[in-house]
């Protein structure tokens, strides 16, 4: 078989039986592979007059020769909007188009015309790509074997494969020789044919920084290999790295090993509703992770989880917010004690648990060394499986301005404990604290003699159908309030009004539907009416038909 080195405009070639052939890197071995020359080719199917334009961005370096693969005059393009990037076919069929010479970029980004033409990838060439993506192909069901080809100036990946929906596998050395890329940012989201990683697939990309949401919506893959990123050592982000692989089940342990740098694991797993555990110390040596995206919605929907490995945030003390981290894992039945003891400059928990409807308990003192928290917002809300609160579970957490919905939609929640909110003197807003927890038959007196600085107390108990009682001077010390909009609203257990229960609001604005449909009251309703300025009162007293006075309150207020 014959070999030679090429001349005429791939004077750098060499060929071996009239194949080109070039050095490659098959995992950490330099080899020589076929390259198909230097034409990248690719396939299309068309029926009878489609058309077809390349996809050139302006900004880049264009001279090459076009052959449309149906006999036709081959074109030559030296710019982006050339004449000779469009083409239409006269006859259904299948074709090969072979683009040879320069072409630095070739970007796809859902936006090409005829990109549903596109089914295969035979050869990456030699163009000198600087920019390279399929985004939307979403028949491209085939690449080849080897690695990408001609794209050695290539820094960004982002997008490369992203909803090609009937791609099924990639070659581990697909990007062995792309050695300079940075970015990996949705390059094989929504393929949702892919069935699996390969082994290897990033070994020689040591610069990428950036694998955010790179496998989001892959639903048909079941597994990462272990060692995936372990030579990815300045990877940043890995934020919606795995999101919605719905049918990913497990994750390798050490998967995040050598990546020391990474600040960001928000969303990484989100939505992998097949998968059952964490490996323990899965971030041990991820200690850099902070910013706002810290950790935040990194397991969120993952409706199949059913424990959290004691220590998981142990060496993660720069993180800032927990923030919907495991909301919606509806198999979660334990938190492990001290999860967050070593997390101690964090400020929020907002959804941290929201929708663990399987969560049967809260451990004692597992905020205790969250001193700068200052919101659990829906933090435990439609946890519909938890009894009891553990008495003095927000005492440590002073600077807290928002118990927001915390514990809405507790179904099974019976109990406050008493002082709960004592040491929380800076919170301004209880809106639905405790709204729609059914099974809560009182409130503890002085629940919030401490909270001076709260301002809206609007459907905290709304839906409580359970409670009978207000415990008197329950508001005594919220002389800041503005809203008491709904908060007994459907309370239709409740028996009567503490006398005085507002005399101290005097800011309040609106007692809009505060007692609504609260249809087992008697005795007399305070007569917030006749206050002024008058607040707002619709709707506050109706269908409580029982009160002793209910036919001298006004009709805008009943």
């Amino acid at each position: 078989m014959p070999i030679y080195k090429g001349s005429g405009e791939n004077p750098g070639s060499i060929y071996v039986g009239g194949a080109s052939i070039g050095k490659v890197y098959l995992g950490q071995d330099l080899v020589w592979q076929k390259t198909g020359g230097g034409s990248f080719i690719f396939t299309v199917t068309v029926q009878e007059y489609d058309e077809i334009m390349l996809p050139l961005p302006t900004g880049y370096s264009y001279n090459f020769t076009v052959d449309w693969g149906d006999g036709t005059t081959p074109g030559t393009v030296t710019t982006y909007d050339d004449d000779d990037t469009y083409h239409y076919y006269e006859l259904a069929g299948t074709y090969d188009i072979k683009i040879t010479g320069t072409c630095q970029a070739f970007k796809v980004n859902n936006t090409m015309y005829g990109k549903q033409l596109i089914t295969k990838i035979k050869n990456w060439g030699n163009c000198d790509f600087r920019v390279l993506d399929f985004y939307g192909c979403t028949n491209l069901s085939s690449i080849p074997t080897g690695a990408i080809t001609g794209a050695n100036n290539t820094t960004s990946f982002a997008n490369l494969f992203r909803n090609c929906t009937s791609l099924s596998s990639i070659p581990s050395v697909l990007f062995s020789n792309t050695t300079s890329v940075t970015n990996f940012q949705y390059s094989f989201a929504g393929c949702s044919s892919l069935a699996s990683i390969p082994s290897g697939l990033f070994d020689n990309n040591i610069a990428v920084t950036n694998f955010l949401a790179c496998f989001y919506n892959c639903t048909s893959l079941t597994s990462i290999p272990s060692g995936l990123f372990d030579n990815n050592a300045s990877v940043t982000s890995f934020i919606g790295c795995f999101s919605s692989c719905s049918n990913l089940e497990s994750i390798p342990s050490g998967l995040f090993n050598n990546n020391t740098a990474v600040t960001g694991f928000s969303a990484c797993f989100a939505y992998c509703s097949s998968l059952t555990s964490i490996p323990s110390g899965l971030f041990d040596n991820n200690t850099a992770v902070a910013t706002t995206f810290g950790f935040s919605a990194c397991f969120s929907n993952c409706t199949s989880l059913s424990s959290i490995p004691s220590g998981l945030f142990d060496n993660n003390t720069l993180v800032i917010n927990f923030n919907s981290c495991f909301t919606n894992c509806l198999s979660l039945t334990s938190i492990p004690s001290g999860l967050f003891d070593n997390n101690t400059i964090v400020t929020s928990f907002n959804y941290c648990f929201s929708g663990c409807s399987s969560l049967t308990s809260i451990p004692d003192g597992l905020f205790d060394n969250n001193t700068a928290v200052t919101s659990f917002d829906s933090c435990f809300a439609v946890c519909s499986s938890l009894t009891s609160i553990p008495a003095g579970l927000f005492d440590n957490n002073t600077s807290v301005a928002s118990f927001r919905l915390s514990f809405g939609n507790c179904t099974s929640l019976s109990s406050i404990p008493t002082g709960l909110f004592n040491n929380n003197t800076a919170v301004t807003n209880f809106n639905q604290s405790f709204s729609n927890c059914t099974s809560l038959t009182s409130i503890p007196s002085g629940l919030f003699d401490n909270n001076a600085s709260v301002t809206d107390f609007s459907f905290i108990f709304y839906g409580c159908s359970s409670l009978t009682s207000i415990p008197a001077g329950l508001f005594n010390n919220n002389t800041a309030v503005t809203s008491f909009s709904s908060s007994f609203a459907h309370c239709w257990s409740l028996a009567a009004i503490p006398s005085g229960l507002f005399d101290n609001n005097t800011s309040v604005t609106s007692f809009s539907a505060c007692f609504y449909n609260c249809t087992s009251l008697d005795g007399n309703a305070p007569e917030l009416w006749n206050r002024s300025p008058a607040p707002n009162g619709n709707v506050c007293f109706r269908g409580c038909t029982g009160l002793d006075n209910y036919s001298s309150i006004p009709a805008a207020w009943k």
